[in-house]
């Protein structure tokens, strides 16, 4: 789980300690508040210059992203990838950027540099316009994908913020037999729109399991009732566990 709120309230912290190093570390120092991941600096944030640096430390990965992505989100900005390119978004100036590896963001007023805008073909941004506006409409209708699997079911449930246009928090409900595992993550929004159109929840799986954070049966209860979760409709073999979950809860 980040710790993005513990970097800008900046307070010394770390998580996910292995027997070498933390996973996620805050290091405050002087006026600097450094995030650190497996040892990598990827954010500085310098209170007197009023500017924060993030970088991908040249890693790259799906982890690497959250981790921004949940520091950046205290200034609307967001990174995400369209068709194996990677952006940032200034949401000031209502544009997109190339990511080039490393940014200082300049607090205020926003501005972010380097600043090289995204070339786009006009007749191919038309299209995708219209098939986002397609599954966001059918996500708007349905509120939540169910999936049969072979062993079982994958329940997805989408929470959009209207302040991140292009992601979302989603919650995962995997059941297999008697066990049902709940993760929690924020994800691009294209990777969720893509699971709606094509009405498979498991393309998202992997991706939950891997950079979401898992939830206890307090947390799942709880994070069910904030999605607003239409609880009656969901497949009977979860139904029964829930209500098995409520019983020993009181």
């Amino acid at each position: 789980m980040s710790l993005d709120r513990d970097f800008w309230e900046s307070n010394p912290c770390c998580k996910g300690c292995t027997k070498w190093s933390p996973r996620d570390k805050v290091v405050v120092e002087g006026d600097e508040v450094r995030y650190l991941l497996w040892g990598s600096q990827v954010a500085t944030w310098n209170k007197t210059k009023e500017t924060l640096m993030v970088d991908d430390c040249g890693w790259k990965t799906k982890l690497t992203f959250n981790r921004l992505n949940a520091i950046l989100s205290e200034l609307r900005i967001s990174i995400y990838s369209i068709r194996g390119k990677t952006y940032i978004w200034n949401p000031k100036r209502q544009v997109e950027y190339l990511w080039e590896g490393t940014h200082t963001i300049k607090l205020n007023p926003l501005k972010i540099t380097p600043c090289t805008p995204r070339k786009t073909n006009k007749k191919v941004s038309a299209a995708l316009r219209n098939y986002y506006a397609m599954a966001s409409e059918r996500i708007e209708e349905r509120k939540q994908l169910v999936t049969k699997t072979l062993d079982g079911f994958v329940c997805l449930f989408p929470r959009r913020y209207y302040s991140r246009e292009f992601s979302m928090l989603v919650l995962g409900l995997y059941a297999s037999g008697d066990t049902i595992k709940a993760y929690m993550g924020r994800v691009a929004s294209s990777k969720v729109y893509s699971a709606f159109m094509r009405n498979d929840a498991t393309s998202l799986t992997g991706y939950l399991v891997q950079t979401g954070e898992e939830l206890n049966d307090r947390e799942m209860l709880s994070e069910l009732n904030y999605f607003r979760v239409d609880t009656p409709f969901l497949p009977q073999p979860i139904l029964q566990h829930l209500a098995l979950m409520k019983i020993l809860e009181a």
